[in-house]
């Protein structure tokens, strides 16, 4: 098995890096890694390693070095956040980051076969443990796990000294669906009632939802289904800022240097759901489809509550789209959870696993493990009548 370690995603042909991924894996296609790359997110430095074997591609990974802020993780203890602002630096990590600096609830280490999967994971343990040495990087993070998929090679990970915790849970949901009001009907009353009252406040009755594709504005409410490029990158960007300016805890901050290299890219999946009422732009979701699943990614709004309750209806604008195009799932991400929640999205648990260089370092977060990498307890909510 030979290993390559490529400094640019532009050196690696594109046909090549995804014939091994999975239809519906967005944030792992070489043209959105270029994206990334291109714009520089969050100052980082990225690695592309392609495993070979007989000079076939068989497996790929994302390693990147930025610096990490470990009160993505900490959750609500308040002596751990007391610690945190004594000892500020010592939470702020120069870390290498086996995926991207984007968090998406994604995994970036893609392999084709079971058969190969130990070898090309102790051949990157190794890479990984030798590259943080040679670079002076004190820590390293292998995210983020699905719970099966950690019981294939936590023993693995041990045996490199690495430690199991936490991430940042997601929410899915599904849409096995045959129309929206199907959906709608199995919803318990309580949760149909909020639904129907957000919608009343934008105009909307009997549950009905018509989109329009392309930039028109018409009086009444309006859901359109439109382009990056169309809506306007800097448009879309201030809204962002304004999302992550409310936001409690930043995941990262994607610039504007990114969304105008995704917006070149002509085979971009990423569309904008855009809510309109008498002319008055609301905000905008944006998702993609690939196959049967639609991924909710990101959220641009002026104001995080209007007498129009547009996120409520923004979500379910999508919900409805998504079932209408015969999505079978949406993937709602690592943010506001409980309005996810109550529309029908279950919870799922990430994981992660770490280690620190020094010896008594990965001691001390080992031992506190569960306080600084604590699991987010979310009781999914008893959305539907069955």
């Amino acid at each position: 098995m030979k290993l390559k370690v490529y400094n640019s995603i532009s050196l690696i042909n594109p046909k090549d890096w995804n014939s091994i991924l999975h239809h519906t894996d967005i944030f792992n296609e070489h043209e959105f890694l270029y994206a990334l790359e291109k714009a520089k997110v969050e100052k980082s430095i990225t690695k592309y390693l392609c495993f070979y074997k007989d000079e076939r591609l068989i497996a790929t990974s994302v390693v990147s070095v930025f610096y990490l802020n470990l009160a993505l993780f900490i959750g609500d203890n308040a002596f751990v956040r007391l610690i945190q602002k004594i000892f500020s630096r010592f939470f702020h990590l120069k870390v290498l980051f086996v995926g991207t600096p984007l968090s998406a609830g994604q995994n970036h280490l893609r392999i084709t076969s079971k058969n190969n999967f130990t070898e090309i994971l102790n051949k990157h343990l190794d890479w990984a443990n030798k590259h943080c040495k040679e670079n002076n990087i004190k820590h390293c993070i292998f995210k983020e796990f699905e719970q099966n998929e950690t019981h294939l090679f936590s023993n693995i990970f041990k045996e490199h000294n690495y430690f199991k915790a936490c991430s940042i849970p997601t929410v899915k949901m599904s849409l096995n669906y045959s129309d929206y009001s199907e959906y709608i009907s199995n919803l318990r009353s309580g949760y149909r009632r909020q639904i129907q009252h957000s919608l009343k406040k934008a105009g909307i009755s009997n549950f009905k939802f018509e989109f329009e594709v392309g930039p028109k504005h018409n009086s009444d409410t309006e859901f359109s289904i439109i382009s990056l490029k169309e809506y306007g990158v800097e448009k879309f960007y201030n809204l962002y800022l304004n999302v992550l300016d409310r936001a409690e805890v930043k995941l990262e901050t994607l610039n504007q240097e990114f969304f105008e290299q995704l917006s070149k890219d002509e085979s971009s999946t990423v569309q904008l759901l855009r809510m309109c009422v008498k002319d008055q732009d609301l905000g905008v979701f944006a998702f993609s489809i690939r196959k049967e699943e639609l991924t909710f990614i990101w959220t641009a709004k002026a104001a995080s509550k209007d007498k129009y309750h547009s996120y409520q209806n923004l979500l379910q604008a999508l919900i409805c789209y998504g079932i209408t195009k015969g999505c079978k799932t949406l993937v709602l991400g690592q943010t506001a959870y409980y309005p996810k929640m109550r529309v029908g999205g279950t919870p799922e648990d990430l994981f992660l696993f770490y280690k620190a260089q020094s010896n008594i370092t990965h001691s001390i977060l080992k031992l506190f493990n569960s306080i600084i990498f604590p699991r987010l307890k979310l009781k999914p909510l008893k959305t539907f009548n069955t």
